[in-house]
């Protein structure tokens, strides 16, 4: 192990600080969901158990367990500002009562941006599909219909226009850290950056920075 030569020669920034050594790691794909993980939490059962055989060693051999995850209450979080959505178009795409529209994967659709655009055009046809906002974007672009975008990303692409005048939804947008790394150097001073800069593009982010107006029906 290329770290374990050079163990003894690692330099100490803070008295409560120790070198480790990594000595197994293990993965395990979750496929019940794009959002949510299974109910019984068999992937990450099995991830530790990877890991744990990946390192060679036994369960009673493992004096310190550090677990969490998206929804622990050990963290932390910072208001950072909001962040507005909108339904977009191509620049040329024409204006219709009943748009086709782009859809996220069939294993979102119960999402509440699927469900948004349901309510909004609840007769027209699904399209295409796009994985990613920049998938739906480039997919906006070819003209195949309308989709929802971040207005942050949506107002400044010269190749799109808002389908509809206002955003359809402005929601919280929120920093948040682990408790044990609130005071960490690095940690601050990117919350501290990230917060400057949503701050100075707080128009961009709540949608108030659209120069051109849609097309009439």
């Amino acid at each position: 192990n290329t770290l374990s030569r050079y163990r003894n020669h690692l330099p100490l920034r803070r008295t409560n600080v120790r070198p480790g050594i990594v000595r197994g790691c293990g993965d395990k794909a979750d496929d019940f969901h794009r959002t949510r993980s299974k109910p019984d939490g068999s992937p990450a059962i099995a991830a530790v158990r990877a890991a744990i055989a990946d390192a060679g060693i036994g369960e009673d051999e493992i004096g310190y367990i550090n677990a969490h995850g998206t929804s622990t209450p050990d963290a932390i979080g910072r208001r950072v500002g909001r962040l507005a959505v909108g339904i977009y178009a191509g620049r040329h795409f024409p204006s219709t009562e009943n748009p086709p529209w782009i859809a996220l994967p069939p294993e979102m659709d119960d999402t509440l941006p699927m469900k948004m655009m349901r309510e909004l055009f609840p007769n027209s046809r699904i399209a295409a599909r796009g994985n990613s906002e920049g998938h739906v974007q480039s997919l906006l672009r070819a003209g195949l219909g309308v989709g929802l975008v971040d207005c942050f990303a949506g107002d400044p692409d010269p190749l799109l226009r808002r389908y509809l005048p206002d955003p359809i939804a402005v929601v919280d947008l929120w920093l948040v850290v682990q408790v044990e790394m609130q005071r960490s150097p690095r940690v601050r001073a990117a919350m501290d950056f990230l917060t400057r800069i949503l701050a100075e593009e707080k128009d961009l982010m709540e949608g108030r920075c659209c120069t051109a107006p849609p097309q009439r029906m």
